[in-house]
Parts: C-alpha cells; sequence; structure tokens
C-alpha cells in the first residue's frame, strides 16, 4: 500500500504494454506467411503434376505465385522498429519473395515440358507421314496403297492442327511470363508449328510423283501382258502336241519336260492371278485367263502317265539292283499301291481313244502285275525283327536255306520265294509280332534310364523326403499295364523270362515305393508333434516309440 511502490508498479506496468506495440507491429509484417514459409518446393511441384491441371489452372498458378511475391515484397519493409532498435528485414523479405518466385518458375517448367510432349509427339507423328508419303512404291500394290494413303491425310491434318493449337496455347503462356525456352524447345515448337505446310508440299510432290508412277507401272504391265500372251501360246501348243510323245525308252526325258511344263503352268497362272489384281486396280477391264488354267487339267493325265511311268522304271532298276538288305518296304508297298491306282483305275478311262498311250499304260501296268506277287513275300523277309532264329525255323519250313546276302542277296533270288508266300507271311508274322515285344521292352527300359528320383531337405530336420513321384507312379503304372499285356502275348515264349523279370521289378519297386510313401506321410505327421518338448513329457512311452522309428527312418 506504500504509495510510492504503487506508483512504481504503474509505471512498469506502462512500460511493458508501450513496449510491446513495436513487437505487435513487427509481428504484424509476417502475418500469414507461415504455409510460404514452411512449404517444400519439390513436394509442391511432384504434387502439382500428379493433379494434371488444364492450362487455365496452371496460368492462374502462375499468377497467383508472382501475386504472392508482390505482396510479400510490399507487406515486408525493409526495416522495423523495435524500441530503440531497428531490425532489418531486408534478406527475409528478398528470400520469401524470390521463393514465390521459384514456385512460380516450377508451374511454368511443368507447363514447358507438357508443351514439349506434345511438340514431341506431333514432330514424330508428322515424320512418321512424312516417310510414308515419300516411301519408295516396289509394285502397283505400293501404289495404290500409298495413294490411299494421301487421300486421307488431309483428314489426319485437322486433328494434328487442333493439337498443334493446343500446343501453341501452352507456349504462348509461357510467353505471357517471360518463360525463356532452350535452343530445343525454341526450335521444336517452330518445327511443328511450320509442319502442316510442309507436309502439304510434300503431298503436292507426291500427287504428281504417284501419276507419274501409275504411267510407268501401266507401261510395264502392258509389256508383261504382252510377253504372258506368246509364253501361253507357247505351253498351250506344247500341252496340245504331247500325245506325240509314245517311246517309253524316253521316259526320263518326258518326265523332266512334263516337271518343267508344270512349273511353267503354276508360273503363268501365278501371273494370271496377279495381272487381274492390277488390272481391277487400275479399273481396267478384267482379262479372262480361263485357258492358262485349264492347261493344269490338259496336261494331268499326260503328266500322270510319264511321271508315273518313270517313277515305276526308276525305281524298278534300283529294286533289281540294289542288294536284299538295301530294299526299303514301305517304299515298295507305297509305290506300288500309288502305281497300280493311277496305271489301272485313272489311265485306262482317260487314254481309251489314243491307243499309242493306252499301249504305255498296258505296258507299265503289266510291269506292275509281275511286280505285286513279290510284294508281301519283300514286306514279310524285310521286317526289322527277323532274327538269326528265324531264319533257320522258315529255312526249315520251306526246305531251302535263306541266309541274307548269301542266298539272299538280290531281288532275283525272291521270286522262286513267291510260291510260298503263305507260309512266308506266317512265320515272319512271328518275327515282327516278337519284335514289337522287344521293342516295347527296351523302349522301357531306356525309359528308366533318364528316370531319377528328387529329394529334399525337409525343414531343419537335416532329412531328406521324396518330392514330386507322381511322373514315377504313372510310369510304373503304364509299364506295368505294357507288360501285363505282353504277358498274355500268344508270341511271348522267346521273352517269357524277360518279361517275367521286368513284371517283378516294375511290382517291386511300386511296392517299396508305396511303402516308403506311406511311411514318409505317418513321419511328417508325427515329427511335428513329437517334437515338442511338452508332448514328450504328457506322453514319455509314446515319445519313446516315435524316437526309435525316427531314428531308423532317418
Amino acid at each position: 500500500d506504500d504509495p510510492e511502490v504503487c506508483q512504481w508498479r504503474q509505471r512498469v506496468r506502462k512500460a511493458l504494454q508501450d513496449s510491446m506495440a513495436p513487437l505487435a507491429t513487427y509481428l504484424d509484417a509476417y502475418e500469414g506467411l507461415q504455409d510460404l514459409l514452411t512449404l517444400d518446393k519439390q513436394e509442391y511441384a511432384k504434387q502439382f503434376e500428379q493433379e494434371g491441371p488444364s492450362d487455365e489452372e496452371v496460368k492462374a498458378a502462375i499468377q497467383a505465385h508472382l501475386r504472392r511475391s508482390a505482396e510479400v515484397r510490399a507487406q515486408i519493409p525493409f526495416h522495423v522498429f523495435v524500441g530503440n532498435f531497428v531490425v532489418d528485414c531486408h534478406t527475409f523479405r528478398h528470400t520469401a519473395a524470390a521463393k514465390c518466385g521459384e514456385l512460380a518458375r516450377l508451374v511454368m517448367d511443368y507447363l514447358a515440358k507438357q508443351a514439349r510432349v506434345k511438340g514431341q509427339k506431333l514432330r514424330d507423328e508428322f515424320a512418321r507421314i512424312a516417310a510414308r508419303v515419300q516411301r519408295k512404291l516396289p509394285s502397283v500394290e505400293a501404289l495404290f496403297q500409298t495413294k490411299e494413303y494421301v487421300a486421307g491425310v488431309p483428314g489426319e491434318l485437322g486433328d494434328l492442327q487442333r493439337q498443334i493449337e493446343d500446343m501453341k496455347a501452352q507456349y504462348n503462356i509461357l510467353e505471357q511470363f517471360h518463360f525463356g525456352l532452350s535452343e530445343e524447345d525454341f526450335s521444336l515448337k517452330w518445327g511443328v508449328i511450320g509442319a502442316p505446310k510442309r507436309l502439304m508440299g510434300m503431298l503436292d510432290a507426291a500427287s504428281k510423283m504417284l501419276v507419274s508412277e501409275s504411267d510407268r507401272f501401266r507401261a510395264i504391265l502392258a509389256l508383261e501382258m504382252e510377253q504372258f500372251t506368246r509364253d501361253a501360246d507357247r505351253a498351250n501348243r506344247t500341252v496340245a502336241t504331247f500325245s506325240k510323245y509314245t517311246d517309253l525308252s524316253a521316259a526320263g526325258e518326258v518326265a523332266a519336260l512334263v516337271k518343267s511344263l508344270q512349273k511353267t503352268i503354276k508360273e503363268l497362272q501365278e501371273k494370271a492371278t496377279d495381272f487381274n489384281k492390277k488390272q481391277a486396280l487400275f479399273g481396267e477391264e478384267v482379262v479372262n485367263y480361263r485357258p492358262v488354267f485349264e492347261l493344269s487339267r490338259e496336261l494331268g493325265p499326260y503328266a500322270a502317265l510319264w511321271l508315273t511311268s518313270n517313277e515305276w522304271l526308276t525305281l524298278h532298276e534300283t529294286w533289281r539292283t540294289d542288294p536284299f538288305d538295301a530294299l526299303d518296304p514301305e517304299e515298295i508297298e507305297r509305290t506300288v499301291a500309288q502305281s497300280s491306282k493311277v496305271m489301272h483305275q485313272q489311265l485306262p478311262k482317260t487314254f481309251k481313244d489314243k491307243p499309242a498311250m493306252l499301249r504305255i499304260v498296258d505296258e507299265i501296268k503289266k510291269s506292275i502285275d509281275e511286280f505285286k506277287p513279290l510284294v508281301p513275300v519283300i514286306i514279310a523277309l524285310r521286317n526289322p525283327g527277323m532274327k538269326e532264329r528265324h531264319w533257320k525255323t522258315l529255312s526249315q519250313q520251306l526246305e531251302m536255306e535263306l541266309i541274307p546276302g548269301v542266298t539272299l542277296s538280290t531281288l532275283k533270288d525272291i521270286y522262286p520265294l513267291v510260291p510260298h508266300k503263305d507260309r512266308i507271311t506266317k512265320s515272319c508274322e512271328v518275327a515282327a509280332k516278337e519284335w514289337d515285344i522287344e521293342s516295347k521292352l527296351n523302349a522301357m527300359r531306356q525309359q528308366w534310364e533318364n528316370k531319377a528320383f528328387a529329394l529334399e531337405e525337409y525343414k531343419s530336420t537335416k532329412t531328406y523326403i521324396l518330392k514330386s513321384v507322381e511322373d514315377i507312379q504313372l510310369t510304373l503304372d503304364e509299364h506295368l499295364n505294357i507288360t501285363q499285356q505282353m504277358s498274355f502275348s500268344p508270341f511271348k515264349a522267346y521273352f517269357v523270362e524277360q518279361i517275367d523279370s521286368w513284371e517283378s521289378k516294375l511290382n517291386h519297386t511300386a511296392e517299396v515305393l508305396d511303402q516308403w510313401l506311406e511311411c514318409q506321410r505317418a513321419w511328417l505327421y508325427l515329427e511335428p508333434i513329437f517334437s515338442s518338448e511338452d508332448i514328450a513329457v504328457q506322453l514319455p512311452l509314446l515319445t519313446r516309440k516315435f524316437e526309435k522309428g525316427n531314428h531308423t527312418w532317418r
């Protein structure tokens, strides 16, 4: 209550209140700048790009940042008086305003990038169109494809021009804010803006070139058609006079002529088809080349006669001179069947009014008929299953010694065996059936040579278990089925021991594998249980039994 104390208290309170005013003024200078100071420029730029703003939104963002930069400069004075002190705000004022400018620059960089991407796509598209318009024309088809493409380019230009305007709008925004383009961006911008005009010049040049090329291809087509007519007439005369060839001893030369003529006719037919396509493209009358396609039908009987005759005579001579061991029964059977069909069924009706051709048919037919009885004997004797025991058995049955390479050296040695065809066929059938059994046994053995059990460590037990045995089980089942079928074969006598031994091995393997898998399943189920200490305490007797089995298993 001392008056002097009260007076001093009042003076201190007033001094404190008076000192708050300049501090408040100083703080007011930074009012509303907290968001600017804490903003991360790179995060802002990343988020801004992710939002994908429109051009107008980009422009508004640039203006906002530049406007705020000016506001910061206006808001923050160079100096603030705080009591008897002067605070220098120049550095902070410059930093805050510069940050606003940098944010505006980041937005402008984003817009420049968008404009650059558009410009690059447009540049590449114009380059693609230019390359397509100016490409070389190797054919009439390419000519009309290019012609059609050139006609459609103006339609594409409308959309491209709209994209150019969009790009220009972006560059205009940047120009408003005096954004400096790099030399590359500058060249890209004006190159794209001038691209439509350059392309129109290319289209004019291409149109003139297409007219010139069209005339050139027409001229080439006319020359090719003239040569085609001469070649077709020559081929037609050759086919029409083919009946003059009647000497069977010249079968090789005539067959070569047939092949050459067939090739020529095929080429003529391909040219005729090509000419019709080009005529249609040029809008000209499509010429009927039916006579050219009729040549194949007219030549057909003569081709069948001479090609079949030549093949028969050639192979027949080869079979006659080749060693017995070199005879191919499949080739012989196929050739005899095909040649017989042509000479017996097709050609007699076709050449009924051509005696000279019929004589050739009859001569080949006679040769085939004489050879036919040998076919089943050759097929039987050349069976790959014929072993020494079969030759001995067959020799005893026929009461004649049959030894390949000795008494059977060439085709002539087979003629005496034709009367015994049925006995030979029946005896060799046994060899074929036994060969089938032997082949299957060998194939199964060979298949198992590549089989292996896959093992993998089970957890951290250092114990390995079988893995993926489905393939092995399927193979076992398949081979057991095949082996059981062989055991019922009436031709198994020579292989009884092998079949029984193989079946025993398969059954033993299957039994061992089944027991192995059964034991493995039980171990996989029990191991985690009895590995627990609690179970060992609660079930000591069972645990000891498991440990004994576990030791044996491991």
